[in-house]
């Protein structure tokens, strides 16, 4: 399962980015000022998205390297709603509901200040604890209006990987030029992964990896690198802003009886319940 605040933190930096990329300017104080606008007008407005994700990787070297997920969410403070993956996280001012809809588990536990002020800073907690000077000395920004209606704007970090020219961040959002409206999107984050001599060798034949091969010495001999780019593409396909109420709510899922003691909902019922103090 996808973490919530992994997709939550790319959806609004991306969000974000799209406003941005409206602004004539380019790498300049003024192409990131929209992104704090957007990020207050996220914590007082509702807004259901329906997401595609697909994070690919060269090379693969783990398992979370390649994903394809469909997520529905709706972001609305103080409630939240994500499913995806058969999963769903239910979320108010006062708990939050884990449900697997294949294990057919039910996890209810209390929403404490901790958590509460996690959500409540939102999904773009680099943006409140950094100035719009520190953002525009971290990334480059770069707007493209396109000629079918479609635009891009591209945020590159400053920061390179060290022996080479690569930036360790691109981020490229395409959206709607009447709208703002974000289209698609694309994360790529760059690393540096060791590998062996053998497979070293046989990638310096490969054209794909020239200028991604380092070496150097190490404590124990040679060592073999070789630069890694995760990416993260997140599809658009549904954007509502009018939407009031998140799709789900803890009394779809549970119900209160006259005891005082919570149990699984209609249809809900052949559910394993736990409630967590």
């Amino acid at each position: 399962m996808l973490k919530r605040n992994h997709f939550l933190t790319l959806i609004v930096l991306l969000w974000a980015g799209s406003l941005a990329a409206q602004s004539p300017e380019s790498d300049s104080l003024a192409a990131f000022r929209p992104l704090a606008a957007i990020a207050g007008l996220y914590q007082r407005s509702a807004v259901q998205l329906t997401l595609h994700l697909r994070r690919e990787a060269t090379p693969v070297t783990n398992a979370s390297d390649t994903l394809e997920t469909d997520i529905e969410m709706y972001y609305g403070l103080p409630n939240e709603y994500v499913r995806t993956e058969g999963l769903e996280e239910i979320v108010n001012d006062s708990v939050v509901l884990l449900v697997n809809i294949p294990a057919r588990r039910m996890l209810r536990y209390h929403n404490t200040p901790a958590i509460r002020n996690g959500l409540n800073r939102g999904p773009v907690s680099w943006l409140a604890d950094s100035s719009l000077a520190t953002l525009a000395k971290r990334y480059r920004a770069t707007n493209i209006a396109g000629d079918t209606g479609v635009s891009k704007t591209e945020l590159t970090s400053r920061d390179v990987i060290a022996g080479t020219q690569l930036p360790k961040e691109r981020i490229t959002l395409l959206y709607r030029t009447a709208t703002g409206l974000p289209v698609q999107c694309t994360e790529t984050r760059v690393s540096m992964v060791p590998v062996d001599s053998l497979v070293y060798t046989q990638l310096q034949k490969q054209a794909a990896y020239s200028g991604r091969l380092l070496t150097g010495s190490g404590r124990k001999g040679r060592i073999f690198l070789i630069v890694k780019e995760s990416s993260t593409v997140c599809s658009f396909r549904g954007i509502d802003l009018r939407v009031k109420r998140p799709p789900v709510s803890e009394t779809d899922r549970l119900v209160l009886t006259a005891g005082g003691i919570y149990k699984p909902a209609k249809g809900f019922e052949e559910y394993v319940f736990t409630q967590e103090n």
